[in-house]
């Protein structure tokens, strides 16, 4: 069973690969294109797949500039972006209480 997620996962990525898109999209497609066809997960590609998700945030860390998050539209977008979801949820959660 796992050679078939496997082999889905890595055809669908080379395809997508020479459409010049990322493989990562043609992952997706074939754990889309999977499931919809009644293919159920078993462990060991929960464990491949976590394993996959937490190399894919290392790479993205590694390529990550700090000095790019010190600058000023960032930190105002983040700042903004923070207060007012505090804000919304803070009252969407105060009108459920209600």
């Amino acid at each position: 069973m796992e050679l078939v997620f496997i082999s889905t996962a890595f055809v669908s990525g080379y395809i997508l690969m020479r459409c010049h898109l990322p493989p990562l999209v043609g992952f997706l497609l074939a754990g889309f294109a999977l499931h919809a066809m009644g293919y159920q997960s078993t462990p060991v590609i929960t464990q491949l797949a976590e394993l996959g998700v937490t190399l894919l945030l290392f790479t993205i860390g590694l390529k990550l500039d700090v000095k790019t998050l010190f600058a000023k539209e960032i930190g105002f977008g983040a700042t903004a972006h923070n207060v007012l979801t505090t804000g919304f949820f803070t009252l969407a959660l105060m009108g459920l209480k209600a």
